[in-house]
């Protein structure tokens, strides 16, 4: 996104669009589940199942990352579903995904061209 963007209310708008996605809903108490089980087994420290945003800064732009918990089986689909609806609310919300421009000019010809014969007269 553009530096002129609000990037905390992409990120706010990110995580929303994870948590409230009805696969996501759906896998959350199965995954709280498994990781008590998990947690009691081997005595490991565990990941939130949260979705996450992070921030990252370029020379150009702020790229911004989305951490979630996904059943492997729809994962494609949930990352579409969500990836629409956050571009949908970028798009509300007047925030500007950047990318880099890169301006292609017609260079001078490398073959020196013939020149006219000059005329006596």
């Amino acid at each position: 996104m553009t530096y002129e963007s609000d990037w905390q209310q992409a990120m706010q708008i990110m995580v929303e669009a994870a948590k409230q996605h009805p696969l996501y809903q759906e896998l959350l108490p199965k995954a709280q589940e498994q990781r008590r089980q998990t947690r009691r087994k081997f005595a490991i420290k565990i990941t939130p199942l949260e979705p996450r945003a992070f921030l990252r800064l370029t020379d150009n732009w702020i790229e911004l990352g989305l951490v979630y918990p996904v059943d492997t089986d729809a994962r494609r689909s949930f990352r579409g579903e969500i990836s629409q609806r956050i571009l949908a609310e970028f798009a509300t919300a007047g925030i500007v995904i950047a990318s880099q421009t890169v301006a292609i000019v017609q260079s001078p010809s490398t073959m020196p061209q013939e020149q006219p014969t000059p005329t006596v007269g």
